[in-house]
Protein backbone atom coordinates (compact mmCIF):
# COMPACT_ATOMS: atom_id res chain seq x y z
CA UNK A 1 0.00 0.00 0.00
CA UNK A 2 2.69 2.39 0.18
CA UNK A 3 2.68 2.83 3.89
CA UNK A 4 4.93 -0.32 4.58
CA UNK A 5 7.96 0.09 6.62
CA UNK A 6 10.27 -2.47 5.67
CA UNK A 7 13.17 -3.37 7.98
CA UNK A 8 16.28 -5.72 7.07
CA UNK A 9 18.41 -7.53 9.56
CA UNK A 10 21.12 -4.71 8.76
CA UNK A 11 19.18 -2.05 10.17
CA UNK A 12 17.88 -0.91 13.38
CA UNK A 13 14.95 0.93 14.37
CA UNK A 14 14.19 3.05 17.70
CA UNK A 15 10.53 3.84 18.52
CA UNK A 16 10.32 6.04 21.39
CA UNK A 17 7.06 8.17 22.93
CA UNK A 18 6.29 10.69 25.63
CA UNK A 19 7.44 13.96 26.15
CA UNK A 20 10.21 15.98 24.95
CA UNK A 21 12.48 14.88 28.16
CA UNK A 22 12.53 11.19 26.72
CA UNK A 23 12.49 11.32 22.59
CA UNK A 24 14.70 14.47 22.44
CA UNK A 25 17.43 12.94 23.28
CA UNK A 26 16.76 9.40 21.94
CA UNK A 27 16.05 10.91 18.96
CA UNK A 28 18.69 12.95 18.54
CA UNK A 29 21.08 10.38 19.42
CA UNK A 30 19.40 8.56 16.86
CA UNK A 31 20.20 11.41 14.43
CA UNK A 32 23.62 11.68 15.44
CA UNK A 33 24.37 7.75 14.71
CA UNK A 34 22.18 7.27 11.44
CA UNK A 35 19.68 4.85 13.32
CA UNK A 36 16.16 5.28 12.07
CA UNK A 37 13.69 6.61 14.77
CA UNK A 38 10.12 7.06 15.15
CA UNK A 39 8.75 9.68 18.01
CA UNK A 40 5.49 9.99 19.73
CA UNK A 41 3.32 11.33 22.25
CA UNK A 42 4.96 14.57 22.26
CA UNK A 43 3.80 17.97 20.25
CA UNK A 44 5.92 18.17 16.84
CA UNK A 45 6.51 21.05 18.04
CA UNK A 46 8.29 20.25 21.32
CA UNK A 47 10.16 17.72 19.57
CA UNK A 48 11.23 19.73 16.14
CA UNK A 49 11.78 22.68 17.55
CA UNK A 50 13.54 22.23 20.67
CA UNK A 51 16.25 19.66 18.39
CA UNK A 52 17.46 22.93 16.25
CA UNK A 53 20.71 24.14 16.71
CA UNK A 54 19.22 27.62 17.29
CA UNK A 55 15.65 27.20 18.13
CA UNK A 56 15.30 31.30 18.47
CA UNK A 57 15.90 31.05 14.61
CA UNK A 58 13.20 29.75 12.71
CA UNK A 59 15.32 30.42 9.67
CA UNK A 60 17.86 28.03 10.36
CA UNK A 61 16.04 25.31 11.25
CA UNK A 62 17.05 21.88 9.43
CA UNK A 63 14.87 18.62 8.80
CA UNK A 64 15.92 15.58 10.23
CA UNK A 65 17.43 12.66 7.98
CA UNK A 66 17.08 9.62 10.21
CA UNK A 67 14.82 10.79 12.72
CA UNK A 68 10.65 11.27 12.52
CA UNK A 69 7.36 12.11 14.57
CA UNK A 70 4.23 10.97 14.38
CA UNK A 71 1.79 13.11 16.69
CA UNK A 72 -0.55 16.12 16.73
CA UNK A 73 1.00 19.58 17.60
CA UNK A 74 0.03 22.66 19.46
CA UNK A 75 -2.17 24.02 16.13
CA UNK A 76 -4.23 21.17 17.42
CA UNK A 77 -4.25 21.90 20.97
CA UNK A 78 -5.29 25.29 20.47
CA UNK A 79 -8.81 24.28 18.56
CA UNK A 80 -9.34 22.03 21.20
CA UNK A 81 -8.76 24.18 24.28
CA UNK A 82 -10.78 27.52 22.80
CA UNK A 83 -13.31 25.35 21.22
CA UNK A 84 -14.07 24.35 24.97
CA UNK A 85 -13.87 27.78 26.39
CA UNK A 86 -15.52 29.19 23.79
CA UNK A 87 -18.74 27.27 25.28
CA UNK A 88 -18.09 29.79 28.61
CA UNK A 89 -18.29 33.31 29.58
CA UNK A 90 -15.09 34.19 30.40
CA UNK A 91 -12.87 37.71 29.95
CA UNK A 92 -10.53 35.52 27.54
CA UNK A 93 -7.52 36.31 30.09
CA UNK A 94 -5.16 33.49 29.96
CA UNK A 95 -2.38 32.91 32.22
CA UNK A 96 0.27 30.42 31.12
CA UNK A 97 2.11 28.25 33.12
CA UNK A 98 5.39 27.56 30.62
CA UNK A 99 8.42 25.23 32.45
CA UNK A 100 11.63 26.14 31.26
CA UNK A 101 11.71 22.29 29.20
CA UNK A 102 11.16 21.11 25.91
CA UNK A 103 7.58 21.90 26.15
CA UNK A 104 7.02 24.67 28.09
CA UNK A 105 9.25 26.46 25.76
CA UNK A 106 7.53 25.42 22.77
CA UNK A 107 4.07 26.43 24.26
CA UNK A 108 5.24 29.69 25.58
CA UNK A 109 7.19 30.71 22.07
CA UNK A 110 5.73 34.37 21.62
CA UNK A 111 5.93 32.75 17.77
CA UNK A 112 5.23 29.79 17.14
CA UNK A 113 3.62 29.11 20.79
CA UNK A 114 0.00 28.88 21.84
CA UNK A 115 -0.71 32.60 22.49
CA UNK A 116 -0.58 33.86 19.00
CA UNK A 117 -3.00 30.68 17.66
CA UNK A 118 -5.08 31.62 20.90
CA UNK A 119 -5.54 35.66 19.90
CA UNK A 120 -6.47 34.42 16.16
CA UNK A 121 -8.84 31.53 17.71
CA UNK A 122 -11.15 33.31 19.39
CA UNK A 123 -9.64 36.35 20.85
CA UNK A 124 -7.40 34.76 24.05
CA UNK A 125 -4.94 36.96 25.60
CA UNK A 126 -2.34 34.72 26.92
CA UNK A 127 -0.13 35.79 29.68
CA UNK A 128 3.53 34.49 30.07
CA UNK A 129 5.27 35.28 32.92
CA UNK A 130 7.77 33.38 31.83
CA UNK A 131 10.06 30.00 32.75
CA UNK A 132 9.88 28.29 36.00
CA UNK A 133 11.93 25.55 36.76
CA UNK A 134 10.55 22.20 37.02
CA UNK A 135 9.79 20.85 41.04
CA UNK A 136 9.62 24.54 41.49
CA UNK A 137 8.12 25.48 45.69
CA UNK A 138 6.18 28.95 45.12
CA UNK A 139 4.72 29.75 42.32
CA UNK A 140 3.71 33.34 43.97
CA UNK A 141 4.81 35.22 40.71
CA UNK A 142 2.91 33.56 38.54
CA UNK A 143 0.16 33.73 40.69
CA UNK A 144 0.37 37.43 41.38
CA UNK A 145 0.76 38.21 37.58
CA UNK A 146 -2.18 35.91 36.57
CA UNK A 147 -4.33 37.81 39.34
CA UNK A 148 -3.00 41.04 38.37
CA UNK A 149 -3.91 40.71 34.15
CA UNK A 150 -7.72 39.17 36.38
CA UNK A 151 -7.14 35.75 34.37
CA UNK A 152 -10.25 33.69 34.28
CA UNK A 153 -8.53 30.64 32.49
CA UNK A 154 -4.78 28.87 33.36
CA UNK A 155 -3.43 26.90 30.94
CA UNK A 156 0.06 25.11 30.71
CA UNK A 157 2.22 21.91 30.49
CA UNK A 158 2.60 21.45 33.97
CA UNK A 159 3.91 18.09 35.88
CA UNK A 160 1.85 16.78 38.00
CA UNK A 161 3.55 18.03 41.46
CA UNK A 162 3.89 21.27 40.29
CA UNK A 163 0.41 21.57 38.82
CA UNK A 164 -0.26 20.42 42.68
CA UNK A 165 1.74 22.71 44.39
CA UNK A 166 0.41 25.83 41.46
CA UNK A 167 -3.05 25.02 42.58
CA UNK A 168 -2.99 24.94 46.63
CA UNK A 169 -0.45 27.87 46.66
CA UNK A 170 -3.62 29.92 43.80
CA UNK A 171 -5.97 28.60 46.34
CA UNK A 172 -4.58 30.11 49.49
CA UNK A 173 -3.30 33.10 47.81
CA UNK A 174 -7.00 33.70 46.69
CA UNK A 175 -6.87 33.33 42.96
CA UNK A 176 -9.48 31.09 41.99
CA UNK A 177 -9.63 31.46 37.59
CA UNK A 178 -12.95 29.69 36.04
CA UNK A 179 -11.07 27.41 33.98
CA UNK A 180 -8.16 25.51 34.26
CA UNK A 181 -7.06 23.22 31.49
CA UNK A 182 -3.52 22.08 31.58
CA UNK A 183 -1.70 19.01 29.98
CA UNK A 184 0.56 16.91 31.22
CA UNK A 185 -0.71 16.79 34.81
Amino acid sequence: NGNQLIVDDNVNLMVVASTPETTNPVSTECELEGVPCIATMAPWQSWYIARQANPADPKSWQNFKSTFIYFWGLEDIIATYTGMWNQLSTNKSVGGLFPNDGDGNAWGDPNVGIAPGMAKNGGYKVLDPGRYQDLQDDFSAQINAFKAAGADIVTGVVIPPDFTTFWTQANQQGFKPRVATVAKA
